[in-house]
């Protein structure tokens, strides 16, 4: 009993622990044991932010009444018994019914330029309905339209009226219904339902990926449509505009040259408003004097233009200002009120000599309307009356005082789509007088790859007081910059990427500020090549090869920072510093505690190129752990030695002072066999210290050294010369050799010193998700690039050192000291490569290689690794160093371009053109072709809803799935229907996002087999004889001791365990529909129509012939009783 019962405890604990999760359910599975605290819940939080997100408030079903509810249940009951037997069932038909609505929807085009089109249909095809969402008012449209256009159809005679409307019954005809389908949606028979709390994730995510939602809202049930696409013109772009410009306190001739234009409708009317009120207030006479007189300055306006700004004459006016301005120069009392007096009557005598006619017409403007107020005053004081409340005049503009600055903004954004399957994104935001913003984004493969140029004009009066970057400049020279007024333009650039795993890597050329200052005397191809200093070169070009390292950030989503640093070494050239890697946790404070007690008491750490580790404790203190066993350890972080000049004084003051507390510098050093020295970097003295205890032990089989110490740190020597520590924190170092390629031999990859060769066991690892391996023995394949198959000589192979640091929580680092190369792996399998020449490489999860060349170019291949060549088909080029932002050409050969000013160029490749047909013409428009398919999704009033599938996407979805081992497909037939089935794609998931990842060490146990601790699972519990080999069946071995086979592979598959937490897909693939099924239902719903229409035109002919008796009725019988009036406004308020 007591056994029962604990073994239902243990099932029942066990079926608590499994959670089952929606596959596009994110916030379920982010927010996985996130437990609300002191009544804050951030899933309900997050709930109540997306309400007022614009893509839910468009797809959010409206509140419908009662005989909308009623009218449709009667609508649904002649539909089944019309457009239902027993081969189409009602499901079927509402189906079909949904899928043609998607097919009738008007959605958003754009015209031979590419320009988003917001009013895409015309006015006939707005006012169109759709037959299969609201049959009976398709009818009455008909029926309209045959009244207005037949000529058949013009009779009023009420009597005619029923024949009439079975004639327009008869003429409904069946192509007429068809040809509202605007495309073909026959290969999405399949669908997948989401629940209410999952659909807003999906319509927000997929917002994020196309340009366009549009929507329908159905006539019953309250069902929202909702069609995603990205459309495009015949060059594959489109393109939105827009512009907001604010009222600010601007100059007369910045007002001449950008506001007039735009306020010329305005001006035009207060003109003819001055007009009428000068006509009003004067005399007929002296109206018409004025009358002659604004003619005359009319012409006069017209004559004498408005001074433009590139026109000789507004030169002439520059030579002209700028003679008087160095008269006023060079004249000594120019700060008296006599010189400011003569320079304003100059400027006022050119302006009245040059704009005379303009400046009259806004003077006799501004006088009208302030002559006005006071013109009317007399009118009122004249009689003894109170003055009426003053009507303040609305105000057509809202001004804002800017100092004279004009605020001008316009922007545009481009959409290119390629034929691979990826969106570039140019988002341009100028400012008349001011910066250009710009952001290239691509997408491609799930991965976001941002690329941010800003070009800002630097007033030179405000950056001379700013100490930034004033290395190579004189102070003579950047005081006549000052005085000359030459603007300087700052060029801002990064780069950024969001892989599909959520990993956010972030890059900038230009240093930490991200800021390039260009004079701008030059050109544009001076301003593109980066500085000197930037170049990594071996030539004598650079005095100073040695700039600031560009480094390279990666952020994962459980907190861990990752950056690529360059070892600061005097005496030591660029070339021959080694990389660093620094892993730290910035967003877990001391407070906040990590799973992993030794990283929560890390500020940060760092592995050098030698496959040390520098921890950065909390409370100050700093630990070192070598790759040979060694740790040293440092409370007060001091220094570890210090010149002996500067010893000996610091000694001296020490033993005057007679102080013990001011020893700074105190390291303890603990060496591989236990013994230990302590030593005062600040004074040069050695503290006396005890050794350590140590054990070692040697594996008979495999020959492992075992040596463990007191600390406890563990270490394993190979018989290879292979070494591997565990440390005490967990950090294991392992210290191999690996064969790397003779000098004389050549390699199939010829790269430049600017490009990133990984070795073959990385680029394994990249293509097919394997572990880095850290095995001891030699083999081909391992060198920075593949090598040639042929019998070429070359010289004598040497190993090389490699040094392999892991640790649970961080990332896995690879370090090559004497390539100056590091491998970091993370836990889904991506793989980061940097060199020393800010070189960087990583191999994206689950596809796609993103390449940091070392001149700011970055290029992305969603295939094989690009090594050379960047021209290829499917290689995405994104720079902002250069003058080109971004170059890719497609797997058609599209070529397109994006330059650093905004400009786009695309090249299309048609060699021979392809004739298509009208159905596979719209389908291409829509993007029901290729690879920019778009989404559907029905929204039911609950907020629930259902997405339809192509049959293209659930065919490459399950051949990805079937390919997982860890993830199961289960399909089984729909009960009650025929060719339907049902899909569950069942995935197992981590249970938190630090599980997610965690990244264990490639051997769980270091200790060398006949060394560890035998388990007592696998120990047998019975004591049985096994037999012996058959006799001559180990012939020749001898005497040797050899490890028994392990058997085949089958005999030892890793048993999958249940997950602790399950997500479920579940798809449901229908009877796709044919030609003749549709015919058929088309034709029904064509009958349902006419007998609906002709229901109604009864009920209403029955009702007029009615309200015609009455009439004759009450006025031949005045007398009459109110009943029969009663009961007729009583019926023909319920009609």
């Amino acid at each position: 009993m007591l056994m029962e019962t604990s073994g239902d405890r243990k099932s029942q604990k066990k079926s608590e622990q499994l959670q089952v999760i929606a596959h596009n359910d994110e916030r379920a599975l982010r927010l996985r044991g996130v437990t609300a605290d002191d009544g804050f819940s951030p899933a309900e939080v997050e709930v109540s932010m997306m309400r007022f997100s614009p893509v839910l408030d468009l797809t959010q079903p409206k509140a419908q009444g009662r005989n909308s509810a009623t009218c449709w249940m009667t609508d649904k009951q002649q539909l089944q018994h019309f457009c239902t037997d027993d081969e189409v069932s009602w499901p079927d038909v509402e189906r079909l019914f949904h899928q043609s609505v998607f097919e009738a929807m008007v959605l958003k085009t754009v015209d031979q330029h590419g320009v988003l089109l917001n009013n895409p249909g015309t006015e006939e095809h707005t006012s169109d309905v759709i037959p299969w969402d609201n049959p009976l008012l398709y009818a009455k449209q008909q029926l309209h339209k045959l009244r207005t256009e037949g000529p058949a159809f013009l009779t009023e005679d009420p009597g005619d009226s029923e024949q009439s409307s079975g004639n327009v019954c008869h003429q409904l005809d069946l192509s007429d219904i068809q040809r509202c389908r605007r495309r073909s949606l026959v290969d999405w028979h399949y669908a997948e339902h989401h629940s209410s709390a999952v659909l807003p994730q999906v319509l927000m995510s997929a917002s994020e990926e196309y340009q366009c939602l549009d929507t329908f809202r159905g006539s019953h049930e309250n069902i929202v449509y909702v069609f995603c696409h990205n459309p495009m013109n015949s060059q594959r772009r489109s393109k939105e505009l827009w512009g907001v410009a604010l009222h600010t306190d601007v100059k007369f001739r910045k007002y001449l040259e950008h506001v007039a234009e735009t306020v010329s409708d305005w001006t035009r009317e207060e003109e003819l408003k001055r007009e009428k009120a000068l006509i009003r207030t004067q005399s007929p006479a002296e109206s018409l004097k004025d009358e002659k007189a604004s003619c005359s300055m009319m012409e006069k306006m017209t004559l004498e233009p408005i001074i433009r700004k590139d026109s000789l004459k507004a030169w002439r006016l520059e030579q002209e200002q700028l003679k008087e301005e160095e008269m006023l120069k060079r004249s000594k009392n120019k700060n008296t009120p006599k010189a400011k007096q003569q320079k304003e009557e100059a400027m006022g005598n050119k302006e009245s000599k040059d704009l005379s006619g303009v400046k009259k017409s806004r003077v006799d403007t501004t006088s009208t309307f302030a002559k006005a107020p006071s013109s009317a005053a007399p009118t009122t004081s004249m009689g003894n009356q109170d003055p009426p409340p003053r009507e303040e005049p609305l105000s057509r503009f809202t001004g804002y005082s800017m100092n004279g600055r004009l605020i001008h903004v316009s922007g545009c954004t481009q959409h290119l789509y390629p034929s691979d399957g990826g969106v570039i994104t140019v988002e341009t935001i100028s400012f008349t007088e001011g910066s250009t913003l710009m952001k290239v984004a691509v997408k491609k493969d799930g991965h976001h790859f941002y690329t941010h140029i800003n070009q800002a004009a630097a007033d030179p009066s405000k950056s001379s007081s700013q100490p930034a970057d004033r290395g190579n400049v004189r102070p003579d020279e950047d005081s006549e910059e000052v005085e000359s007024g030459v603007m300087k333009t700052v060029k801002q650039g990064t780069f950024s990427a969001v892989l599909d795993k959520k990993l956010h890597l972030s890059y900038s050329f230009y240093g930490p500020t991200g800021e390039h200052t260009v004079s701008s005397e030059e050109g544009p191809e001076e301003t593109s090549k980066p500085p000197c200093r930037r170049q990594v070169q071996s030539s004598q070009g650079c005095e100073e090869p040695s700039g600031p390292f560009n480094s390279l950030s990666l952020s994962v989503p459980n907190g861990l920072l990752l950056q690529f640093l360059r070892e600061e070494t005097e005496g030591v050239s660029a070339e021959e510093r080694g990389i660093l890697v620094k892993q730290s946790f910035p967003v877990h404070g001391e407070g906040q505690r990590l799973q992993d007690v030794s990283l929560s008491k890390e500020l940060h750490r760092t592995i050098t190129s030698q496959g040390a580790v520098i921890r950065y404790m909390r409370d100050g203190s700093k630990e070192v752990l070598f790759a040979n066993g060694s740790v040293s350890f440092s409370q007060d972080s001091g220094p570890v030695w210090v010149p002996d000049a500067e010893a000996a004084k610091l000694q001296k003051d020490q033993t005057s002072e007679r102080d013990t507390d001011a020893q700074k510098g105190v390291w303890q050093t603990t060496g591989p066999s236990g013994n230990r020295v302590c030593t005062v970097g600040t004074t040069h003295q050695h503290l006396p210290t005890t050794p350590l205890l140590t054990f070692k032990a040697t594996d008979p089989f495999t020959h492992q050294v075992l040596q463990r110490r007191e600390d406890p740190v563990v270490l394993v020597q190979n018989p290879d010369g292979s070494l591997v520590v565990e440390h005490a924190d967990g950090t294991r170092i392992s210290s191999f050799l690996r064969d790397r390629p003779a000098t004389g031999e050549k390699t199939a990859c010829q790269c430049t010193s600017s490009r990133v060769c990984v070795h073959r066991k990385v680029d394994h690892a990249c293509d097919g998700g394997q572990k880095i391996s850290s095995n001891r023995s030699s083999d081909d394949g391992q060198t920075g690039c593949p090598k040639k198959t042929g019998g070429e000589k070359g010289g004598v192979s040497t190993k090389e050192q490699v040094v392999l640091v892991e640790k649970d929580g961080c990332a896995s680092v690879e370090m090559w000291p004497e390539r100056h190369t590091a491998h970091v792996r993370l836990a889904d399998g991506t793989v980061i490569t940097g060199t020393n020449r800010a070189d960087y490489k990583v191999c994206c999860r689950p596809v796609g290689v993103l390449q940091v060349q070392s001149d700011g170019s970055c290029l992305y291949s969603s295939h094989a690794p690009v090594c050379c060549s960047s021209n290829q088909p499917g290689v995405y080029m994104m720079s902002y160093t250069h003058s080109v932002a971004c170059d890719v050409t497609d797997e058609d050969g599209n070529h397109f371009q994006v330059f650093e000013d905004g400009r786009i160029s695309v090249v299309p490749f048609s060699p021979v053109p392809i004739i298509q047909t009208p159905e596979e013409e719209g389908q291409e428009k829509a993007g029901l072709r290729g690879r920019h398919c778009p989404r559907l999704f029905l929204v039911h009033e609950d907020g629930s809803g259902s997405e339809l599938l192509s049959r293209h996407a659930v065919e490459e979805l399950l051949k990805q799935s079937r390919s997982d081992p860890t993830i199961a497909v289960l399909k089984e037939p729909l009960p009650h229907k025929q060719d339907e089935f049902g899909i569950t794609i069942l995935k197992p998931s981590r249970r938190s996002v630090w599980a997610q990842w965690l990244l264990k060490k490639q051997i769980p146990d270091i200790t060398p087999p006949s060394l560890r601790n035998r388990t007592w699972h696998d120990f047998p519990a019975v004591e049985r004889k096994k037999a012996s080999p058959p006799f001559g069946s180990k012939a020749g071995v001898g005497l040797t001791l050899e490890e028994r086979s392990s058997g085949s592979a089958a005999q030892h598959q890793r048993v999958l365990s249940c997950p602790e937490v399950l997500e479920v897909r579940e798809l449901y693939q229908h009877r796709p529909f044919t030609t003749p099924l549709t015919n058929t239902i088309d034709a029904r719903l064509k009958v349902t129509s006419s007998d609906q229409f002709g229901r109604v035109q009864m009920f209403t002919n029955n009702i007029s012939s009615y309200d015609n008796n009455v009439i004759n009725e009450t006025t031949t019988n005045n007398n009459g009783d109110d009943d029969n009036n009663k009961f007729k406004c009583c019926f023909n308020a319920k009609c």
